[in-house]
């Protein structure tokens, strides 16, 4: 989405350019065999939007976004990169989005299919080919309704000439089964995760979040390979992923980060407390085609089995945000921690020192920013996170250098009188 903005940002300026609209390890899984069906024998909502051959299949139609065109550059400010603004991506045209959802299937360690639901946001004017965006939300518990999957990120990223596949992370039940344990239980028991008595498996949904996204990857390859108005849509040599909490862990696995899955016991306590924490058993998800990552209040060292030496492996270049109130109590400090362990290399780390700086903003959600400031200073802050979001992405996936000097120019902090900086190493 073009960000146009300036010092005296305001809500209806927010409004109008639809701004509110990485040790030793080891694979101890096989890839995800990808179901051959994928349910694309569905049909669609015709009348919401003519998507063409592009959602054929598609069960579900979401009413499109209109994306203004009309944008009048605020004073200095141009598309593209200005002296003092906001990073703004040059784009040949903005038109309404096509948003669709399917269901991507794959057989996981359980032995039983695995459903994940997933929205694909595209800018139907945007040049083509276009770079794709994966997208994973946060939340211990998962997700099943993927309308609820970041649909802010999605949007403003596809309004950008993305392609945007946001993903639903279905979450496990803590109720017992037929069988009388839990699919917390099973899933423990199967990846020979030791747990303490009366504690849940502390697995949550961060085993299957990077499977579902390696599976999510052979369903486009092979809608590339099949669809020509999908293989003309979508380059998949340049793939990136973003993710906000528990969804930005994945990203950092998928981009080399490892992660020890038996420590990260039990359930809401304190890490290593019934297996010590080994580099041993430091496991890689790796997804080579993805070529760089956007890491929204990631996890930091000691948090749900990562470890110290797990940001050395990181392979991709990388942004991570951060800020004063991103979660609870010593959670900021945890996310912070983060950065100085990642590799030398393209790492940035963009960090809101202000008060509206909420867990749920960095997911796109303006409501939570809401109750610690005004309208007007949340719609900065947001438009900070998508600026440089946004230029990181123009980089890395399109080669572009003006997003590049603008990362490193200051612009962000005087455009936010200091707010919002961003520190590269």
């Amino acid at each position: 989405m073009n960000l146009i903005e300036k010092p005296g940002f305001t809500l209806a300026a927010a409004l109008a350019l639809g701004l509110m609209a990485c040790a030793p390890e080891h694979q101890d899984v096989a890839e995800p065999l990808v179901q051959a069906d994928l349910r694309l024998t569905g049909q669609g909502d015709a009348g919401a939007v003519d998507a063409g051959s592009f959602a054929e299949g598609a069960e579900l139609v979401i009413a499109p976004v209109e994306v203004p065109v009309d944008l009048t550059p605020a004073p200095k400010c141009r598309l593209g990169r200005t002296e003092g603004c906001l990073w703004a991506p040059p784009l040949g045209s903005q038109v309404s989005e096509v948003v669709f959802a399917d269901d991507v299937s794959y057989v996981d360690v359980l032995g039983r299919m695995r459903v994940v639901p997933i929205a694909v946001y595209r800018a139907a004017g945007a040049p083509q080919p276009a770079p794709l965006v994966l997208m994973s939300h946060g939340g211990a518990d998962g997700l099943s309704d993927v309308t609820l999957a970041l649909p802010e990120w999605a949007s403003i990223v596809a309004a950008a000439g993305y392609v945007v596949i946001s993903i639903a992370h279905p979450g496990y039940s803590r109720d017992p089964n037929a069988a009388g344990s839990s699919d917390y239980d099973d899933l423990c028991a199967a990846v020979g995760v030791p747990v303490a008595v009366g504690a849940p498996c502390a697995l949550k949904t961060n085993w299957a979040r990077p499977l579902d996204v390696a599976a999510v990857l052979t369903w486009v390859t092979n809608r590339v390979a099949t669809n020509p108005e999908w293989a003309a849509a979508i380059d998949l040599g340049r793939i990136g992923h973003m993710g906000h909490s528990a969804g930005a862990g994945a990203a950092m696995m998928v981009g080399g980060v490892t992660r020890n899955f038996l420590c990260g016991q039990p359930f809401g306590k304190k890490q290593g407390a019934i297996v010590p924490c080994s580099t041993a058993d430091l496991v890689s998800r790796r997804a080579p085609e993805v070529r760089a990552i956007v890491a929204f209040s990631p996890q930091g060292p000691g948090s749900d089995g990562f470890m110290s030496e797990s940001f050395a492996r990181l392979a991709v270049p990388t942004l991570m945000a951060t800020g004063l109130n991103d979660g609870d109590p010593g959670e900021p400090a945890s996310r912070e921690a983060v950065f100085p362990l990642l590799p030398e290399g393209p790492r940035w780390k963009v960090y809101l020192n202000d008060p509206g700086a909420k867990h749920g903003l960095f997911g796109g959600d303006l409501g939570p920013c809401l109750a610690q400031a005004t309208a007007e200073r949340c719609a900065e802050l947001r438009a900070a996170l998508t600026s440089a979001a946004l230029a990181f992405f123009d980089v890395h996936l399109r080669g572009g250098v003006d997003g590049k000097v603008w990362l490193g120019s200051g612009d962000l902090a005087a455009v936010t009188a200091g707010r919002c900086t961003i520190t590269r190493r």
